[in-house]
């Protein structure tokens, strides 16, 4: 976590002591970077962080007796991601009584001061309860208006190897429908690599699915392993790409050493949130080492300024070459073995 991150966990634990008198049954919401453990309640996540498993929808409070009821308040820590607040706290009255205080919490430069404005048909009376070190304390009022995660999904048409393909998104998904400029010149490359084996394929950060789509419309007969933090993004890749396995997982928490594959495919994240964050890319750098075979290979696109070679190289990584590159972006093979 760099020094920014850290800066502004320690802003945002200081002004969420405003929240207070919180009952049993409280649901705390996607606290990414733990700046709300301080706070008692229930954990839902969308997007899986450490250890903590990622869930696409938010859970019941269950009673000592195993009895499900409905949350009586919510903490939301804020997202940059406004496509992702709404879908998030529309998900959220489905488990909210009417009126529930639904506390948001977050800094400046994440966009604190306009979340009223985000989800205004999910929370309402939005208003400030306490402003410290460019940091804020939200509290509004769940409603009645809910919709279930599919029924944000839409149908787009995007191209992909030469075919025109019906692709299902969602807001607050990476990328959504369309290529990112990484990705659509990874696959370039790619159609003209010569892969010695195909047989166990992982694509690292799978976003909606797009090149565990690709490799199996190339390689039908691989076994595609396609993971992501984002639970959101696994739910459509399930749709995109039927026949890949799916995993939600932080990095490779969910992944047992038991798989070892031929390929690793990534167009990984290289930011959380506004900050530039290389931890997603050094966790798949360090622990894909004894899930590689013996001559498997990490393939993947990042743009020009990233360091991956000193990363990879710091792994004791023995191939770090550039496979083919652009004026944005270069696409690496990694690997131990010539």
């Amino acid at each position: 976590m760099n020094h920014n991150i850290i800066e502004r966990n320690e802003r945002i634990q200081k002004v969420s002591q405003a929240i207070s008198n919180l009952p049993e049954r409280t649901i705390v919401v996607n606290d990414l970077t733990s700046a709300l453990q301080h706070i008692s309640g229930v954990r839902w996540s969308s997007i899986a962080y450490g250890r903590i498993q990622g869930h696409p929808t938010p859970p019941l409070f269950v009673d000592a007796d195993g009895e499900e009821h409905m949350f009586d308040a919510a903490v939301i820590r804020l997202s940059t991601n406004k496509d992702q607040m709404r879908v998030l706290t529309s998900l959220l009255n489905a488990v909210l009584i009417p009126e529930a205080p639904v506390w948001i919490v977050g800094s400046n430069d994440e966009g604190i001061k306009s979340f009223p404005k985000t989800a205004p048909d999910f929370v309402v009376n939005v208003e400030t309860v306490d402003i410290r070190q460019r940091a804020r304390v939200l509290r509004g009022r769940s409603t009645t208006q809910h919709q279930k995660l599919s029924e944000w999904f839409t149908t787009e048409s995007i191209e992909l190897d030469g075919q025109s393909l019906d692709w299902i998104v969602s807001p607050g998904v990476f990328a959504k429908g369309r290529l990112d400029r990484g990705t659509e010149f990874l696959l370039d490359v790619l159609s003209r690599y010569e892969f010695k084996r195909t047989h166990q394929i992982a694509d690292f950060a799978c976003g909606t699915g797009v090149i565990a789509r690709w490799f199996a419309n190339r390689y039908p007969d691989a076994h595609i392993d396609a993971t992501d933090a984002d639970s959101w993004s696994i739910e459509l890749t399930k749709l995109n790409a039927p026949t890949a396995h799916v995993v939600v997982s932080d990095g490779w928490q969910s992944i047992g050493l038991d798989r070892c594959y031929d390929l690793i495919i990534s167009n990984p994240p290289v930011h959380l949130g506004k900050e530039q964050d290389y931890s997603v890319l050094a966790g798949l750098l360090r622990d894909a080492k004894p899930r590689l075979h013996y001559r498997g290979q990490i393939i993947l696109v990042v743009q020009h300024h990233v360091p991956l070679e000193r990363m990879a190289r710091a792994e004791d990584y023995k191939i770090v070459e550039v496979i083919e590159h652009t004026s944005g972006y270069k696409v690496w093979r990694v690997g131990m073995r010539k």
